[in-house]
C-alpha cells in the first residue's frame, strides 16, 4: 500500500474548495456554539493560569486558591467543546464519505456515529493515561534506586524521550479513527491502527506538513493580529544579561498576555475572536485532511485487492 503525502495534501485543498459550502453547512453552528462557550467560560481560567507565570504563587496552596474558582468553568468548556467537536467531525465524515448533508440549515444531532467516536476518544485517553502512569512509575523507581546518581537523570530523560516518541507513533497510527468509525459504522481505533501499519512515515510526513503550515500562518499572519498591547513592549530593550531584568521583562510580558483576556476591552474581544476562528478553521482542515487520507488509503487497498 502506498500513500503520497503531497498528493493527499493537494487533495485536501481540492476537497475544501469543492465542498466548501457543504463543510460550512456542517460546521457553522457547532463552531458558533464553541465560540460562545469559549468567550463565556474560558477567559477567567486563561487569565488566572497566565498570571501564575507573571506573579508566581508562593506554594501549591496559593496556586489552588487562585485557580479553583475558574476550574468548574474550564471543565464545562472542555465537555462542551469535546461534544460539539465530535458532532462536527462526524458530520464532516458523513458529508465527505457518504454525501450526507444535514436536513436542517444546521447540524446539531447526536447519534450512533457520535457515540462511537466518543468511545474511541475514551479508549485513546485511557491509553494515554496508561502510558503516562508507566512513565511516572519508571521515574519513581529510577529516583528511588539511583537517587543522586547522574545515571538516574539520564534514564529519566531517556524515558521521557521514549514517551514522546511513543505518543507521536500512537497519534499517527490512530489519526484516521474518526473517518474509519463513520465509514465502517464501528469503533475505528483498530481499523486505523491496522490500515496505517505500512505507511507510518509518509503519514507522519503528511501531518508534519500540515503542522508546519499552521505554525507558519500563525507566526506570519495571526500573531500580528492577536498579540495584546504591551507584550512586545515588555521585551523591547530588556537586558537579557541580567537575570533580574529578564525575569522582570517576562513578568510584564505575561501580565500583558493575561490582560488580553479582559473582555471589557473591545480590542481584546476582536483578538480573541480571531484566535478562536483560526483554531476552529485549523480543526476543520485537519478533520478534512484525515478523511481525505482515509479515502486515499481505502481506495488504494481496494485497488490492490482487485
Amino acid at each position: 500500500m502506498h500513500f503520497k503525502s503531497f498528493g493527499a495534501m493537494g487533495a485536501t485543498f481540492a476537497t475544501l474548495g469543492r465542498q466548501g459550502l457543504g463543510i460550512l453547512h456542517v460546521a457553522w453552528l457547532p463552531a458558533l456554539l464553541q465560540y460562545a462557550a469559549y468567550m463565556l467560560l474560558m477567559p477567567g481560567f486563561l487569565k488566572a493560569t497566565t498570571m501564575l507565570t507573571a506573579d508566581p504563587p508562593a506554594d501549591a496552596a496559593e496556586t489552588w486558591q487562585r485557580l479553583s474558582p475558574t476550574l468548574p468553568m474550564m471543565i464545562l468548556f472542555v465537555v462542551l467543546a469535546l461534544g460539539l467537536s465530535i458532532i462536527m467531525t462526524a458530520g464532516l465524515a458523513r458529508l465527505l464519505l457518504r454525501g450526507e448533508r444535514p436536513k436542517l440549515p444546521f447540524l446539531l444531532v447526536w447519534g450512533r456515529d457520535e457515540t462511537r467516536i466518543l468511545t474511541c476518544w475514551g479508549i485513546i485517553i485511557a491509553t494515554g493515561i496508561g502510558v503516562a502512569a508507566a512513565f511516572g512509575l519508571f521515574q519513581m523507581l529510577a529516583s528511588f534506586l539511583l537517587s543522586g546518581n547522574p545515571i538516574a537523570t539520564m534514564l529519566m530523560l531517556c524515558g521521557l524521550l521514549l514517551i514522546v516518541l511513543a505518543g507521536v507513533w500512537i497519534a499517527v497510527r490512530l489519526s484516521l479513527f474518526t473517518p474509519a468509525t463513520v465509514a465502517e459504522e464501528r469503533l475505528g481505533v483498530s481499523t486505523s491502527y491496522e490500515l496505517t501499519e505500512d505507511i507510518f512515515w509518509p503519514l507522519l510526513g503528511f501531518w508534519v506538513m500540515w503542522v508546519v503550515l499552521v505554525i507558519l500562518v500563525q507566526l506570519v499572519v495571526v500573531n500580528n493580529l492577536v498579540t495584546p498591547p504591551g507584550v512586545r513592549e515588555a521585551m523591547q530593550g530588556a537586558n537579557f544579561t541580567s537575570r533580574d531584568a529578564f525575569r522582570d521583562a517576562m513578568s510584564k510580558m505575561y501580565e500583558a498576555l493575561a490582560n488580553g483576556y479582559d473582555l471589557s476591552d473591545s480590542g481584546n474581544i476582536v483578538r480573541q475572536t480571531i484566535t478562536f476562528a483560526f483554531n476552529m478553521i485549523t480543526g476543520v482542515v485537519f478533520g478534512v485532511a484525515s478523511i481525505v487520507a482515509w479515502k486515499s488509503l481505502k481506495d488504494d487497498a481496494e485497488a490492490e485487492a482487485a
